[in-house]
């Protein structure tokens, strides 16, 4: 499942998704995180439930993360 601000655009772009994320898991929430785990949990196809094999898988670096090397790139040039 996709889900966050990139959603749409993510989408459009990988056309081998196989379904839609619903509305309710597409926002980043403690909800939608806690459905997404439940639903693998129910589904069994993945026994470890350990916090590494449900990390998230991120698309791109968060923002923080983005403005933070920024930073660092503009006191280096300095």
């Amino acid at each position: 499942y996709f889900c966050g601000e990139g959603y749409e655009c993510t989408k459009k772009k990988i056309k081998t998704a196989s379904e839609d994320t619903s509305i309710v898991l597409r926002e980043q929430n403690a909800y939608s995180v806690a459905q997404v785990a439940l639903l693998k949990y129910n589904s069994k196809e993945n026994e470890d439930y350990s916090d590494i094999a449900l990390k998230p898988k991120y698309l791109r670096v968060p923002q923080a993360e983005r403005e933070r090397l920024e930073r660092m790139s503009q006191e280096e040039n300095k």
